[in-house]
């Protein structure tokens, strides 16, 4: 490898996957791997290949620095806004991560999870997603630089359809990985994938659902796409997932159970992160 690897993702984009996954590849090349996540600072004498460095949040928040890195290359990876309030309204009702057991203000002394859980219907629990955690999901995915000659731009959906793991050697490649590891890398693609070594074992993997595209079309009525336009306006358009906001007067007035005036049962087994 003879470049900085930086793979950036966000929350419930496929970022335990991508980390996992770029984890494995560097632990068998025997080169550094940074969870910058877990980093109070990260200096530039840091960034000398071959190393790989991951944000899931795609933040940056303590080394905005190392996106324009000469050495640096990026992946950054994105998902359909409407499937990441959808699959984080799920796992962060049963998730065990430490912020949604804090107390907050705003939320009248409450944890995120305990608020979240006491909304009476799926309806205002997809809403409440939205105003908090999807929603800044969807405000990081909307303020990223796009036009970075550096960065392999892509979609969660075609990475979860990349069954030969083509796409993935080609972001591989692009990050600096030599020809001599692209197999290497493949292959791990492979064995992490939940298409792939991963589908023996879903049963196991408390974080993924389903992991399918475009959940949205079964559970978001006319209702709650006027929600998410009047919160995110053409957020869609400028990510390339829709062509206008025509979509929303395309969805039912209503949904059977979607959770207007009943509860649906949540799901324990959680999706797509």
């Amino acid at each position: 490898m003879d470049r900085c690897a930086v793979i950036a993702t966000h929350h419930k984009t496929g970022s335990v996957w991508m980390t996992t996954t770029f984890r494995a590849i560097c632990a068998k090349l025997d080169m550094p791997f940074v969870n910058i996540g877990l980093e109070t600072k990260i200096e530039a004498d840091r960034c000398i290949p071959p190393v790989a460095f991951s944000d899931s949040h795609a933040s940056f928040r303590h080394c905005r620095w190392i996106l324009n890195h000469e050495n640096v290359r990026i992946f950054h990876l994105i998902r359909d806004p409407r499937d990441v309030v959808i699959s984080g309204m799920h796992y962060h009702r049963t998730s065990s991560e430490k912020w949604l057991f804090t107390p907050r203000d705003k939320f009248g002394g409450e944890t995120y999870q305990a608020k979240l859980n006491r909304l009476p219907t799926e309806h205002e629990r997809y809403v409440f997603e939205m105003d908090f955690a999807g929603g800044n999901t969807i405000r990081r995915m909307a303020g990223w630089n796009y036009g970075k000659s550096n960065s392999f731009e892509c979609r969660y959906e075609d990475l979860i359809r990349d069954f030969e793991g083509d796409l993935f050697v080609k972001i591989a490649a692009h990050l600096g990985y030599g020809e001599g590891e692209l197999d290497l890398c493949r292959k791990t693609f492979w064995d992490l994938a939940i298409f792939g070594g991963k589908s023996r074992r879903r049963h196991e993997i408390r974080h993924v659902r389903s992991g399918e595209t475009g959940q949205w079309q079964g559970v978001f009525d006319r209702s709650l796409g006027e929600e998410f336009v009047a919160r995110f306006g053409d957020v869609l358009v400028r990510l390339g997932y829709e062509q206008d906001n025509m979509w929303v007067g395309r969805l039912p007035q209503t949904r059977a159970g979607s959770g207007h005036g009943s509860d649906v049962a949540s799901q324990s087994i959680l999706d797509g992160r």
